[in-house]
């Protein structure tokens, strides 16, 4: 619920005794899909504000970075939040970290050996990205549904939230 008040937002969410990890870990790593769940996190939360400023890449933790900071945008807005949220979704399906690098170009290359190595053809403007180098190692697309038995784990419109969020 938010409300407003002159010249404020304010939001109020109910009190939820634990976060997704120790609740995540009271079931054994998994999460029912029939479940719902509440996320937010506000720990980088800042004004959104138009023109969207240059930020520093190094925001989320590297697990949950979308592909476009791995690759060294400055310039970035609400489309990362979605990313990080389809990370958490598969998460939570799966019961352990989607991309789980120990740094950012291992993380983007686990990124590519799940989803592929982009190409300028299906990313538009990939080889302009700072950090994108053109000879990456070419990992096919392997589709959601072969990546950890996640169609299993989801369903088709489990699959349809990861491809349209990733």
């Amino acid at each position: 619920m938010f409300f407003c008040k002159p010249g404020k937002l304010v939001l109020v969410f109910e009190f939820l005794e634990n976060d997704s990890k120790k609740y995540m870990k009271s079931l054994n790593g998994r999460l029912t899909p029939s479940l719902r769940l509440k996320i937010a996190d506000f720990g980088l939360a800042r004004a959104f504000t138009v023109p969207i400023p240059k930020y520093t890449h190094e925001v989320v933790t590297v697990w949950y970075r979308p592909p476009e900071i791995l690759l060294g945008a400055s310039v970035y807005s609400i489309p990362i939040d979605i990313w990080s949220m389809g990370c958490i979704f598969g998460e939570m399906a799966t019961g352990a970290p989607l991309f789980a690098g120990d740094s950012e170009i291992d993380t983007i290359f686990k990124v590519f050996q799940k989803l592929g190595t982009p190409s300028e053809e299906m990313w538009p403007g990939v080889n302009e990205l700072p950090d994108f180098k053109p000879n990456f190692p070419q990992w096919p697309t392997r589709g959601w549904a072969n990546i950890r038995n996640m169609g299993q784990q989801v369903g088709p419109e489990g699959i349809n939230i990861l491809e349209n969020t990733m």
